[in-house]
C-alpha cells in the first residue's frame, strides 16, 4: 500500500440507501439565479423558489455531499430530495427551526415567516433585493417591546430585523433624549458644532454610538467621516463644500461688472500665508543648490 492510494471497493455504493425520499416541483420566480447546497435544509431556502414547501420539512438535495442545485431566473424543475439524517439537529440557516426535527417543529416552523436575511421581500410572486428602511411606528414599536423587558435579540427575531445593531442605536437615542431624540430629523451641522463633536468623543473616550446618542447624530458614519477630515486637514477639512459639478457653461455677458472679492476668513488667510511660505522655500532651495553647482564650476 502507497501513500494517498486509493483503493475503492468491487462494487458500487448507492447514495443515501435506505433513507425517505420524496419528489418536488421547483420554480424560480425571481429575477436572480438562486443556488443550493447539498444539506442546506430545502424547506428554508430562499422565497424566489415557489414549491409544495410544508411537505419539504426535514428534507434536503438527494445529491453528493459538496455539490449543489441552480436555479436560473424563471426556471421549473423537478428535484429529489431525502430525509435529513443524523440526530435531525438544524441549526441557523433561517432561523425557522433551530431545534430537532420532528412534529411538533415542524408546527411552529409553519407559524413563522422567511427571515428576511434571505434578501427577499415576503411575496413569492414579486422577488427582489432590498435595503430595510424602518419607519417611527417601527422604530417605538421595538422600544417599547425592549423597556417591557424582552431582549434585544428576541425583539429584533420578533419583527424580523437582520441585524440588532439598528435597535441598539435607538436604544442608545431614546436613553438620552426620550422619543423626540429617536425620530428626530435630519440636520445641518455647522464646523464648529462637528469639531466640538470629535473634541467631545476624544477628550472622554467615547464610542461612535456614544457619541452619537449625545449629539443627537442619527448616523455613526457621519462621525466617522468627520474624524477622518479633521485629522488629515484640520479645521479647514469640516468647511462646508458645494455639492454637485461646477458649472459648464461659460457666461456671454461681455459687459460683466466685477464684483468685489469675498474676504478670507482667518483660517483661509492663515492657509493662504502656509502655501506662499512654502512655494519661497522651495525657491531658496533650488537657488542655494544652483549657487554651489555654479562655485563648483567655478562661475561668479
Amino acid at each position: 500500500m502507497k501513500i494517498g492510494e486509493i483503493m475503492p471497493l468491487d462494487r458500487e455504493i448507492t447514495l443515501n440507501e435506505g433513507k425517505s425520499q420524496i419528489s418536488v416541483i421547483v420554480a424560480n420566480v425571481g429575477d436572480r439565479p438562486v443556488q443550493v447546497g447539498s444539506h442546506f435544509h430545502f424547506f428554508e431556502v430562499n422565497l424566489c423558489l415557489v414549491f409544495k414547501r410544508e411537505m419539504t420539512y426535514g428534507y434536503r438535495l438527494d445529491i453528493p455531499s459538496g455539490t449543489s442545485v441552480r436555479f436560473e431566473p424563471g426556471e421549473e424543475k423537478e428535484i429529489k430530495l431525502v430525509a435529513i439524517g443524523g440526530t435531525k439537529r438544524v441549526f441557523g440557516l433561517n432561523d425557522l427551526t433551530c431545534e430537532q426535527i420532528n412534529d411538533n417543529t415542524k408546527k411552529k416552523a409553519l407559524k413563522h415567516e422567511l427571515h428576511p436575511k434571505s434578501w427577499t421581500q415576503n411575496n413569492f410572486w414579486r422577488c427582489s433585493f432590498f435595503m430595510t428602511k424602518y419607519s417611527n411606528e417601527f422604530k417605538v414599536k421595538a422600544i417599547k417591546m425592549v423597556l417591557k423587558g424582552d431582549s434585544i435579540s428576541h425583539v429584533a427575531k420578533i419583527l424580523n430585523m437582520p441585524d440588532i445593531a439598528p435597535l441598539c442605536r435607538w436604544i442608545s437615542h431614546y436613553e438620552h433624549g426620550g422619543i423626540p431624540q429617536l425620530l428626530h430629523k435630519n440636520r445641518k451641522y455647522t464646523p464648529i458644532f462637528k469639531q466640538k463633536v470629535i473634541e467631545y468623543k476624544w477628550l472622554h473616550h467615547l464610542s461612535l454610538n456614544q457619541t452619537a446618542a449625545k449629539f443627537s447624530i442619527p448616523n455613526t458614519g457621519t462621525i466617522s467621516t468627520w474624524e477622518k477630515l479633521y485629522h488629515s486637514y484640520g479645521f479647514s477639512g469640516l468647511l462646508a463644500k458645494k455639492r454637485g459639478r461646477p458649472s459648464m457653461k461659460k457666461s456671454k455677458s461681455k459687459n460683466k461688472v466685477n464684483k468685489p472679492k469675498k474676504e478670507l476668513s482667518y483660517v483661509e488667510q492663515l492657509e493662504q500665508e502656509n502655501y506662499q511660505l512654502r512655494m519661497e522655500n522651495d525657491l531658496l532651495k533650488k537657488w542655494h543648490a544652483l549657487m554651489k553647482q555654479w562655485e563648483k564650476e567655478g562661475r561668479h
